[in-house]
Formats: structure tokens, C-alpha cells, sequence
């Protein structure tokens, strides 16, 4: 139940499990952790769905290269969206980035990340369009794991998404 875990999909058996993903353009906080940049979200509707089973997105987080492999491949990042339900049970949407063209999506946040830890940047006339950044393929893995960083809680339930993102090298650097 440790994450992140080698994913393969050649050979690995379909699944029947119901993802939906109900994201509207949404508010930001950007904040530097010290470990990643954080997008803190702002609304109250953006959620998953998933087997029926509600949790709201609260933030998202990039980890670069992505901890994730897929079929043998390490991303140079990626996305994690991380959602609760009532509970506090945590539900991780996982996006592999690869590097191509700029993403128009991301490009007025990453052009103005926080550097230091501790700092925040606010963007009030800019939205994040979480329908336009996430793949309309919804091809997953989803398999029960835990949280990457400490205290690496168990019991997450992940759905990692088969296809990737892209990010310009610039974005990356």
C-alpha cells in the first residue's frame, strides 16, 4: 500500500470503476512549500466522483521527475490533484507531464511561481481551467497506495492517468 508504484499496461486486467471528473475554471493560490508549488484551490464544486463516492479538490502539487513510471518510462513531472471526501479520506488524480508544447493552461501561473518557501501568489484575475488541462481520455490506473511525501498516509486512492500532459521545457526549468 506504499506509493508511488511501476505501473504497466500490457497484460494488466480493465477495470469497471466509474471516474468523474466534475471541474469548472477555479481560483488559485500559488504557494512555494519548500518541497514543491502548490495550487491551492478556491472553489467548493470542483470534484471527483468516483464509483459514485464524492471528494472535493483542494490543491494541486507537481513533483518533478514524476514518481510514477509507466510501462518502464519516468515523466519529467507530474501533477497531483489531490481531493477529500466528508471523511478526510484522500482521492489523488495523478497527470504524467511530458515535455512538448507550452501549455496555455498552466503559462500565466507558471510565469509567475513563487521562488522562496513560505511565499504565495495570488492570481484574482486568472483562473485555473481544470477542464482544459486534464485529458480527455479517461484511461486510468486505480489502485489503493499511499501518500509520496510524510507522513506517507495510507489508504489513498489513486487514479493515475494514462495520458499525459505537456509542459514546455521552459515550463519545466
Amino acid at each position: 500500500y506504499q506509493s508511488p508504484v511501476a505501473l504497466k499496461s500490457l497484460g494488466t486486467p480493465g477495470h469497471t470503476d466509474d471516474l468523474r471528473l466534475e471541474y469548472a475554471p477555479t481560483e488559485v493560490h500559488v504557494v512555494n512549500n519548500g518541497h514543491t508549488v502548490q495550487m491551492n484551490c478556491e472553489k467548493d464544486d470542483d470534484q471527483l466522483s468516483l464509483n459514485g463516492h464524492r471528494y472535493k479538490l483542494i490543491q494541486g502539487h507537481f513533483h518533478a521527475p514524476s514518481e510514477h513510471t509507466l510501462d518502464g518510462e519516468q515523466f519529467p513531472a507530474a501533477l497531483h490533484l489531490v481531493h477529500l471526501d466528508e471523511f478526510d479520506h484522500i482521492a489523488v488524480v495523478g497527470l504524467p507531464i511530458r515535455v512538448g508544447e507550452e501549455n496555455a493552461v498552466l503559462k500565466p501561473f507558471f510565469d509567475d511561481l513563487p521562488t522562496e518557501k513560505g511565499e504565495r501568489v495570488d492570481h484574482p484575475e486568472q483562473m485555473l481551467d481544470l477542464p482544459s488541462l486534464v485529458p480527455d481520455s479517461k484511461h486510468f490506473f486505480h489502485y489503493l497506495g499511499s501518500l509520496t511525501t510524510p507522513p506517507c498516509t495510507e489508504n489513498v486512492q489513486w487514479l493515475f492517468m494514462q495520458t499525459p500532459i505537456e509542459i514546455s521545457q521552459a515550463q519545466l526549468d
